[in-house]
């Protein structure tokens, strides 16, 4: 009879231990030095005409990359197509690990994000690991989205 005793409260302990991590009710004070934000990143794009109506069902390219300073990171390439709505929107979504690196001088990663219609890329933007970190506000963790309007030839 102890030992089921035991066990319940081991599981009691295990599963309130994983509740509080799901639910993110533990502290966090800051990213330390050389820890990685991570970033989900949101693009989301408008496509318009010539007058500046939405245009439905236009297919989108999306692409996302991770670079370290010049470079960029093997196997870190996200591309989709994606067709818009019925009011021109579109958009795609990928998660990285933003690192601040040390290598010679500070070196940190980014996220460039291109958009195109039918494969020539008409806009592009980029995430970088300074602006993640400040809005991760110390927890490791942001949301960030990019907003692109492309016009229609």
């Amino acid at each position: 009879m102890k030992s089921s005793s035991y066990h319940l409260v081991f599981l009691a302990t295990v599963l309130l231990g994983a509740t509080v991590l799901l639910c993110g009710c533990t502290e966090v004070t800051e990213v330390t030095s050389g820890e990685p934000v991570h970033v989900t990143a949101i693009c989301e794009a408008l496509v318009i005409d010539q007058n500046g109506n939405p245009v439905p069902d236009v297919p989108i390219y999306f692409q996302m990359v991770k670079y370290t300073g010049t470079a960029m990171k093997e196997g870190s390439e996200f591309s989709t197509r994606r067709y818009t709505d019925s009011y021109g929107k579109a958009s795609f979504t990928a998660g990285y690990n933003l690192h601040k690196q040390q290598i010679g001088l500070p070196v940190s990663d980014y996220i460039l994000i291109s958009v195109s219609l039918a494969g020539i890329v008409d806009a592009a933007t980029s995430i970088t690991y300074d602006e993640a970190a400040s809005q991760a506000g110390g927890t490791g963790a942001t949301v960030i989205t990019r907003s692109v309007t492309l016009t229609q030839p």
